[in-house]
């Protein structure tokens, strides 16, 4: 944004109407006060704070007799979306709480009703697509259900962000995005949907002590729905359908939100974990809707349950991002090796701590990025974020567990990368790794878990879009 000549020839502005802008704004216009790191750091709070805070105090408006539910969302806190960087998503979910707490608002005037939720889905449209359409598709399904005054001024209310949505589209429609990004990749449902929603949720670092309390909270959670669904069901008998769906119009958007885990696509074009954003958005949503035992020694086992695997929740989560601290250091005195201005590759193949190292590879490009350099980086690849890549780089796989690179990926790797950041970790394949790249690069750098190399031909400070990178992305031909 500051137009420096050796960023503008890698990265390029994609300033147009699109969603994702809100963790790039808050963050550039926190760095003018404080430095980079810090300003990311601050927005992470927000986020950290934020959700538990709205959490409950959604549930004291719409479910307040079973606000013992709010000890379970440090549970649910998908603590995996922040890992891999996910910020946008985390802060919508926020934003989305946000908006939920709004509809709810039974006191407040229709008019001013219709005001703050504007205010919100427009604010949620340059935050996150997903989540800007959830809450719009929530409050259309409770208009519909309830079919009052008030409800029909909060549907009126997102106008803004579905004119926004619209004008989005059409743009996109125009110069032909809009065919390239609707390319879905589904899945047939298997046991894949109770892994992925366990591993995202619940147990984001591996398996470990809190995996059991935890596991216990989500069996205590899975047995509460099931009776308030048998419950909602025998109202039928009391009143009218329509009456019971009014009662339980929360309940009726949660399995909108569930049917949408289980039949949205795995990815769409160049956006990987699609399906899994809907486990959140369904988990604290149906936290509005679940009744539970108010009274009785029943109410006191499930708040000390709840307690205890929050605090063990909370304790490995902090363990774990303090480990991810440790590992950023690590690569940092490794980074020190580096001529500034360079480009490195990094390349993880650690299969035993995989869940909270690979999250890495994106993550370490900011650093390398503060030097003048450039490292393939997930969130410049997609053409839905406002800042991109002039030109994709050319990477190899990031899957390369138990496995070395073929020989065509070394050669094209050392024909547009100075520097192979090698993560080993506990793979114990560093002498095959070191077999393979010793043909192309020199090791610079060693330290427990980090092996840096360098090209033995040389530094050449190329870009992703120079003639020995395109050549190894397979974009232009040989020389003559």
């Amino acid at each position: 944004m500051r137009g420096e000549p050796d960023v503008r020839e890698i990265y390029d502005l994609n300033i147009r109407l699109l969603s994702n802008y809100l963790c790039y704004v808050v963050i550039y216009g926190l760095a003018k006060v404080v430095d980079m790191m810090t300003a990311a750091k601050i927005f992470v709070a927000w986020y950290v704070v934020g959700l538990p805070w709205m959490a409950y105090a959604w549930l004291r408006r719409v479910n307040p007799e079973n606000v013992i539910l709010a000890l379970a969302v440090p549970i649910l806190t998908p603590s995996l979306f922040l890992a891999k960087g996910n910020l946008n998503f985390c802060a919508g979910l926020v934003i989305y709480l946000a908006g939920l707490w709004v509809v709810e608002d039974h006191k407040a005037r229709s008019g001013w009703l219709a005001f703050r939720m504007s205010l919100l889905s427009i604010l949620l449209f340059f935050t996150h697509g997903l989540v800007s359409l959830t809450l719009m598709g929530a409050i259309l399904c409770l208009t519909v259900i309830e079919s009052k005054r008030r409800a029909i001024f909060c549907a009126v209310g997102i106008l803004p962000g579905a004119a926004l949505f619209a004008a989005m589209f059409l743009k996109q429609t125009a110069s032909g995005d809009a065919s390239r990004a609707m390319e879905p990749i589904f899945s047939a449902p298997d046991r894949t949907l109770f892994t992925d929603a366990f591993g995202w949720m619940v147990s984001p670092f591996g398996w470990g002590l809190d995996s059991y309390p935890a596991l216990v909270v989500v069996l205590i959670l899975a047995v509460l729905v099931v009776l308030t669904l048998l419950e909602s069901i025998r109202c039928w008998s009391d009143v009218s359908l329509g009456e019971c769906l009014k009662l339980n119009r929360i309940g009726v958007v949660s399995v909108f939100l569930c049917m949408g885990y289980v039949l949205a696509p795995v990815r769409l074009a160049d956006w990987g974990h699609l399906r899994v954003r809907f486990l959140p958005l369904a988990a604290f949503t149906l936290l509005g809707w679940i009744r539970a035992p108010r009274r009785g020694p029943t109410s006191w086992i499930l708040i000390s349950v709840f307690a205890i695997s929050s605090f063990s929740t909370g304790a490995r989560t902090v363990r774990e991002y303090t480990r991810g601290s440790d590992r950023v250091v690590e690569y940092l005195k490794g980074l020190d090796a580096v001529e500034p201005g360079t480009s490195i590759i990094p390349i993880d193949i650690d299969d035993v701590e995989e869940k909270d190292v690979r999250t890495n590879l994106h993550s370490w490009a900011y650093y390398e990025m503060a030097r003048g350099g450039w490292t393939p980086y997930l969130h410049a690849y997609p053409t839905y974020h406002p800042v991109v890549y002039k030109t994709k780089p050319w990477a190899p796989s990031e899957d390369l567990r138990g496995q070395v690179l073929a020989e065509p990926d070394l050669v094209h790797i050392s024909a547009c990368y100075d520097y192979v950041l090698l993560w080993t970790g506990l793979s114990g394949l560093e002498d095959v790794w070191e077999t393979a790249l010793t043909l192309y690069y020199e090791p610079l750098y060693r330290s427990a878990d980090l092996v840096v190399w360098r090209n033995k031909q040389g530094i050449r400070r190329a870009s992703p879009a120079s003639r020995a990178c395109a050549e190894a992305a397979g974009t232009v031909g040989p020389p003559r």
